[in-house]
């Protein structure tokens, strides 16, 4: 098996269980969904983005799946907070 092969073969498998989907992250980041998509797309945040499921019976483009590992958000959202909490 090629490189290139067991690349494509690894990106058409599952997410791991304690990845967290697009929704969960945008609401742990407080951001909507389609502006976390946008951030995805311009690769400004870590994810990884899963290829769609070959052939089924829908006609539909399917869509890939984006996971995101909980702790590279956590630390990419440490890393881009602007300014400081004050002490009460």
């Amino acid at each position: 098996m090629t490189e290139r092969a067991s690349a494509l073969d690894a990106a058409s498998q599952a997410p791991p269980p304690d990845a967290w989907d697009l929704r969960r992250t945008a609401a742990f980041l407080g951001m909507s969904s389609r502006t976390l998509e946008r951030y995805v797309q311009q690769r400004a945040i870590p994810c990884i983005v899963y290829a769609p499921a070959r052939g089924g019976p829908d006609t539909t483009k399917p869509r890939p799946m984006i996971a995101f590992d909980p702790a590279e958000i956590i630390a990419w959202r440490d890393a881009h907070k602007v300014g400081q909490r004050r002490a009460s």
